[in-house]
């Protein structure tokens, strides 16, 4: 590992590295830990690296630099997918909305995935006032509904489409209650002019 590791927003030539990530992911996950999550693409992989493809294009995916190796990311939303919290938006309360909080198995231990949530959550606070971050989780990955439930979520229950849609354990935590960081695991290359969401400006 070189140092330091860097943080910055995601652009269109990072598409491979994330596909590759999450696939190299469902590997170990498929051969370590009895789950399978992400064993394949859902529900195709043109779809998957659709969205994977969009959320960079929207400036909304955030990535984790080692040198050249992409070792960590997150995706984030101001909005709830209507299909896992149902009214969630009606209740007019702020919330970040994280997904795909990837950490490279090289990379483990470093606490990268807290750090990413943490960072994520006390921007969107700063940002547009968001109390809550809710995340829906892989639904029959119970060692990381484990974690989840050690970084201080809440389950809220399994959604409704499960299990026609696969990532149905639903959680959710007061950002106050976040792991309090004392010293981030990444720098960030500018933290006074990048906002959490925005519109990528560099796409090659």
């Amino acid at each position: 590992m070189t140092s330091p590791l860097l943080l910055r927003r995601g652009t269109a030539k990072d598409l491979q590295p994330l596909t590759g990530l999450i696939d190299e992911t469902g590997t170990w996950l498929s051969l370590n830990k009895n789950t399978d999550q992400w064993s394949a693409p859902w529900p195709s992989r043109s779809v998957r690296d659709g969205r994977v493809r969009r959320s960079l294009a929207e400036g909304t995916t955030w990535v984790v630099q080692d040198g050249d190796l992409t070792v960590a990311s997150i995706a984030v939303a101001r909005t709830a997918d209507p299909r896992l919290w149902p009214n969630a938006d009606d209740a007019g309360e702020p919330t970040l909305y994280p997904c795909r909080v990837m950490v490279r198995r090289s990379h483990k231990g470093l606490g990268l995935g807290s750090g990413l949530l943490t960072w994520a959550a006390l921007r969107a606070r700063t940002e547009y006032g968001a109390r809550m971050a809710r995340i829906d989780v892989w639904t029959t990955n119970y060692e990381l509904h484990g974690y989840y439930k050690g970084l201080g979520f809440e389950s809220v229950g399994t959604c409704d489409t499960w299990p026609a849609y696969p990532a149905c354990a639903l959680f959710e935590i007061s950002i106050d209650r976040l792991p309090q960081i004392e010293e981030w695991p990444f720098e960030e290359p500018f933290p006074d002019e990048t906002r959490l969401f925005g519109q990528q400006t560099v796409t090659v």
